[in-house]
């Protein structure tokens, strides 16, 4: 499955997840950051998520 299957795997069992939660986070695969806004290659969209991979939504976070 690549990440952008998985985005839309979880918008169809958790309905407005996308544009609520994952819109804002960032997504890592196996602490690897996903280029969401990449449409092909390994760094984007495309990139294969496989059984045993750690799939990380990270929030949005400020300091100061």
């Amino acid at each position: 499955m690549t990440v952008e299957n998985l985005v839309r795997h979880l918008e169809d069992r958790y309905p407005g997840i996308t544009s609520s939660i994952i819109s804002s986070c960032a997504i890592t695969v196996n602490l690897d950051y996903v280029d969401m806004e990449d449409s092909d290659g390994e760094n984007g969209r495309q990139k294969l998520v496989g059984e045993g991979d750690e799939v990380a939504l990270i929030p949005p976070v400020s300091s100061g």
